[in-house]
């Protein structure tokens, strides 16, 4: 039972995992551009996160509002002030929006970037889809897993009392039959007899 609790957490994990953390590893050559589009509508929430191995890499990164999400975009006045190892950028227009990272670095760059539109729908979960936030996932998964466990023990408590009530119920309808058949016999006895009481005052006596 233990072993399968753990394995139901491992699966959890993994699954909330892949499911909210939309987490790309890329690696740039040197003055390579690259951009990641998505559309947000207004009230919408732009979270994510950009990391970078080495870490004193010469980089840039900029999140830009664009017109369609083609590659080719004209991508001028980035939005200001934005901190790109814990992006939430609050969505002030319906559009296209293009996080774009740029390698000035004279060597290969490996970008770990984390770019979700957090909408309505998805806003519950919003906290797990960066990539720092792998702990959260575990401790919801741990949530899940606890949860997922009383649940096991009160299905297993149903199925006991369901098991002692269907036998019971089974005894009950033993008793039920055997004291219908009893009083069947008892009634058809008692009209045959009554038959045959009646029947006598209908005999036809002989005199001699």
């Amino acid at each position: 039972m233990f072993f399968i609790l753990k394995y139901i957490k491992l699966i959890l994990c993994i699954i909330l995992f892949y499911s909210y953390t939309l987490s790309i590893n890329i690696t740039l050559s040197p003055k390579e551009l690259r951009c990641f589009t998505s559309y947000a509508s207004k009230g919408d929430k732009i979270i994510g996160s950009v990391g970078v191995v080495p870490t004193d890499s010469m980089i840039e990164v900029n999140l830009y509002r664009v017109e369609n999400n083609l590659i080719h975009n004209k991508r001028d006045n980035p939005i200001p002030s934005l901190d790109f190892s814990n992006l939430n950028f609050n969505v002030l227009e319906n559009s296209f929006y293009s996080l774009c990272v740029t390698n000035h670095h004279s060597d290969y760059v490996t970008f770990v970037i984390s770019f979700r539109v957090e909408t309505i729908s998805n806003k519950g979960m919003s906290s797990l889809s960066t990539v720092e936030d792998l702990k959260g996932v575990i401790t919801y998964a741990e949530r899940l897993l606890t949860s997922t466990r009383e649940i096991m023990e009160r299905m297993e408590a149903y199925s006991t009392r369901e098991y002692l009530l269907s036998k019971i119920i089974n005894k009950m309808n033993s008793r039920i039959i055997t004291w219908s058949i009893i009083q069947m016999i008892v009634v058809v006895g008692l009209c045959c007899y009554q038959i045959y009481h009646i029947s006598s005052f209908f005999e036809v006596k002989s005199f001699v």
